[in-house]
């Protein structure tokens, strides 16, 4: 384990890879953001935290503390919204295979795509490199294509996600500026039988042009026995080098040009509402317990604990159900409350909940009272950033099936973005406000009295977001009566 190398990384990766493993553990949800106590949770007291007291004290405060699942609900409805599995395809024939295995692994080209807006929802960029017989496929702790040779060749395309975009380099290559050095990382482990153990193994993914300009990959791996590095492998297509790499940086904007897209992404500022959230609740618990009711005594005088052990029976003053406490002549009491001090915090969780809605969020609406005009405002925040990143990633991923097909013999790589058979079709109806039940009811009533044709009824339906599915649903179960619908109308 001591013995792994790391490779050197590029200052913008070391820039956002804290941030971007916050949105990560925020997705993962309330345990994952839990087990990582001070990262997000910070000690309550700023002089004692090591104590035994001290401790429990914290024990308590992290148990209190509450994390909505806002960032996972903000990414489910998202990805809900975009609904890739209606993807429509356009290939060639001899490429059809990738529809339902894109990657060699059976992971359909929907799921592809579904994958890639996850991770660009979560962390703005994404990379994916399409493949032929290259060592993106060989086992992780293997350097050569020993093995990957005798497989059945096909094109693939394989994913990294932000985090494993280590490093980069653009320069001016083959008369035009692109990208011409990347490194990604893959971390597994390798299973030691004799010790039983797991042993960490860092596993880097060169790709680069060199000094001729031509494609090749070179695999680095290092794990308990050290570091290996092995042999540049040439990537030629139809006999000759390839000229570029063949891999697409999908992104939420556009992409800048000799650059990776800066920043981070979009569910980002929801994961810094939802912590300042959970951050307040574990104070406002411990404020909670601390403002207990307290019974305040006074006007006791000497003797009268005596007094008071005789009558009760003990020497403390019983609070809760059922607690009985005869005091002595002239002793007073009072309940001490402390009204409306939690309700600043109270305040504070609706307003992130406002905030959150606001910026394209998922959050109790009952609590946030929004309108009907905020909810189209919430609505567009997402609908805005769906658009862009599905603009980006037909156009991505029409680029990568023409370098598989670039690959299989297909095109030749200078015309693979010329392919006029390649057509990847994402759904757009997410930016269209779907029709509530009633609205629906509305329209059929309309169309069984003769004011509305079916034609217009079908293209109203389809405007509003109601699939056929849906709509034989509604009809069955939703609408009311015919009969008592013209007795309404007539």
């Amino acid at each position: 384990m001591n013995n792994i190398i790391t490779l050197p990384t590029h200052c913008d990766y070391d820039a956002y890879l804290t941030e971007i493993e916050k949105v990560r553990d925020c997705v993962e949800g309330a345990a994952k953001v839990k087990r990582e106590t001070y990262t997000y949770l910070p000690h309550p007291s700023q002089r004692d935290q090591t104590s035994k007291t001290a401790q429990q004290r914290y024990i308590e405060f992290i148990a209190g503390a509450e994390f909505d699942e806002q960032p996972s609900d903000t990414l489910q409805t998202m990805l809900g919204k975009m609904r890739i599995n209606e993807a429509e395809f356009d290939v060639p024939p001899r490429l059809e295979y990738l529809v339902n295995d894109s990657d060699g692994d059976g992971q359909s080209l929907a799921a592809s795509i579904e994958y890639a807006v996850s991770n660009i929802i979560q962390a703005k960029n994404h990379v994916v490199v399409a493949d032929y017989m290259g060592l993106s496929g060989v086992d992780l702790e293997s350097v050569s294509l020993a093995d990957r040779e005798q497989m059945n060749p096909r094109a693939a395309l394989k994913h990294y996600n932000r985090e494993s975009v280590v490093n980069w380099h653009f320069s001016r290559v083959n008369g035009r500026m692109q990208l011409s050095w990347i490194c990604l990382l893959e971390r597994g482990s390798e299973f030691d039988y004799s010790g039983m153990c797991h042993n960490e193994v860092l596993s880097y993914l060169i790709l680069a042009l060199d000094e001729n300009g031509d494609y090749y990959q070179q695999k680095i791996v290092s794990g308990k026995g050290g570091r290996e590095d092995g042999e540049r492998v040439y990537i030629q297509v139809n006999g000759s080098p390839l000229k570029f790499i063949p891999l697409e940086v999908i992104s939420d904007q556009e992409k800048p040009s000799g650059e990776m897209p800066k920043g981070t992404g979009f569910l980002s500022r929801i994961c810094n509402a939802s912590l300042h959230k959970y951050q307040e609740s574990a104070i406002y618990k411990e404020v909670k317990r601390n403002l207990s009711p307290t019974l305040m005594t006074k006007g006791w005088k000497r003797g009268d604990m005596d007094t008071f052990k005789e009558i009760n029976g003990r020497d403390y003053v019983a609070t809760g159900g059922n607690q009985v406490n005869n005091l002595p002549m002239g002793v007073d009491y009072d309940i001490l409350t402390l009204d409306d001090v939690t309700r600043p915090f109270e305040w504070y969780f609706e307003y992130c909940d406002k905030k959150i809605l606001s910026m394209g969020g998922v959050a109790k609406q009952e609590a946030a009272n929004m309108t009907a005009t905020e909810a189209d405002i919430n609505a567009a925040e997402q609908n805005a950033k769906l658009k862009t990143i599905a603009d980006n990633s037909e156009q991505c991923y029409e680029r990568l099936i023409g370098y598989c097909a670039m690959f299989e013999g297909l095109v030749a790589p200078e015309a693979v973005n010329q392919m006029d058979d390649i057509i990847v079709a994402l759904p757009r109806d997410f930016a269209t406000p779907k029709l509530t039940v009633e609205e629906v009811q509305t329209y059929m009533q309309m169309k069984s009295i003769g004011e509305m044709s079916p034609e217009e009824f079908d293209r109203q339906m389809k405007k509003g977001g109601w699939r056929s599915k849906e709509m034989k649903l509604a009809e069955i179960e939703e609408a009311p009566p015919v009969g008592r619908v013209n007795q309404g109308l007539d």
